[in-house]
C-alpha cells in the first residue's frame, strides 16, 4: 500500500479535517500550519493530499458501482494506458505527496531523478510554458493547445513502468476522475466519459478550495499548476527554489527550463 504515516498530532488533525470537509460534514478548518521548516510542512500538506484521495476513491467506487448496476460498466481497466500518454498537470500539493513518497526509498528517488532526465529531452518545456500561459490568459485559442500537444509528443508519464502506474495509490485527482463507458476513443473525453456531480463537485470546487489554503501554509499566496514531473523533481532537488518561484510568479519557472 502506497502511503505516508501520520507522525504528529498535527498531521491527525489535519487528516479529520480533510476527510470531514471532501465528505461534507463540515466547512475546511485546517490546524495551524506545523512549526518548524518547510519540510514538515510540505509533509503536513502531503497528508492532506493523501486524505482527500481516500474520500475521492470513495466517491470513485460508488460511481463505478451505479453504472454496474445501471449495465453501464466503465470500460477503464488494469494496465490501460491511454491516459499515460498525455501531459499530467498537477498542483502544487499533488506532486509533494509524490515526492514525500519517493523520499521513502533511496532506490525509488534515485529511479525517478534517471527517468526524469529521460523525459525532460523529449519535452520542449519553454514551449510548453509559454503556450499554458497563452491559454490561461485565453481558453478560446487553437493554437496554444496544438503547440503543447507537439511539446509533449512522445513523452509518456515518468511513473508509467511496464503498463502499471508505479505510483497507483497516490496519483493524482486527475488520474483518478476519468472514467470511460464507451468503446471510443477514450483521449477525446467525449460523451462517453462519465459525469457526475457528486465527482466534479469534489474535483472542481473542494480540490481548489483545499489545494488554495494548503499553498497559504507556505506563503504562496494562489494555487499553482504544471506538469506533475517538473514539480515533483524540483521539489526533490531544491524544494526551497521551486517554492520561492511559486510565490513570485505563476508559470514563469525559470528552472532548467
Amino acid at each position: 500500500m502506497q502511503s505516508l504515516e501520520l507522525k504528529t498530532d498535527t498531521n491527525r488533525k489535519t487528516a479529520t479535517a480533510v476527510h470531514d470537509f471532501i465528505s461534507g460534514s463540515s466547512e475546511l478548518v485546517l490546524p495551524p500550519k506545523p512549526e518548524g521548516g518547510i519540510s514538515e510542512i510540505t509533509y503536513n500538506i502531503a497528508i492532506a493530499m493523501q486524505a482527500f484521495y481516500e474520500e475521492m476513491d470513495k466517491v470513485v467506487k460508488r460511481v463505478r458501482q451505479d453504472l454496474e448496476y445501471a449495465g453501464t460498466p466503465v470500460v477503464c481497466k488494469e494496465r490501460c494506458t491511454k491516459c499515460c500518454t498525455n501531459p499530467v498537470n498537477t498542483d502544487l500539493n499533488e506532486a509533494i505527496l509524490i515526492a514525500e513518497y519517493l523520499k521513502m526509498d533511496h532506490d525509488r528517488l534515485e529511479q525517478f531523478k534517471q527517468d526524469y532526465l529521460t523525459w525532460s529531452k523529449k519535452v520542449d518545456l519553454p514551449t510548453y510554458t509559454r503556450a499554458l500561459r497563452e491559454i490561461i490568459r485565453d481558453e478560446t485559442r487553437d493554437t496554444p493547445w496544438l503547440e503543447i500537444q507537439n511539446a509533449y509528443d512522445n513523452a509518456d508519464c515518468t511513473f508509467l513502468g511496464d503498463d502499471l502506474c508505479t505510483i497507483y495509490g497516490l496519483r493524482p485527482a486527475v488520474c483518478r476522475q476519468v472514467l470511460h463507458t464507451g468503446p471510443g476513443d477514450c483521449l477525446d473525453f467525449g460523451e462517453e466519459r462519465v459525469r457526475d456531480e457528486e465527482l466534479e463537485g469534489i474535483v472542481g470546487i473542494k480540490l481548489p478550495i483545499l489545494s488554495t489554503e494548503l499553498q497559504k501554509q507556505l506563503d504562496i499566496p494562489s494555487n499553482n499548476t504544471f506538469l506533475m514531473p517538473f514539480f515533483t523533481y524540483h521539489l526533490l532537488e531544491d524544494p526551497d527554489k521551486i517554492i520561492s518561484e511559486c510565490r513570485q510568479n505563476l508559470y514563469n519557472f525559470q528552472l532548467d527550463l
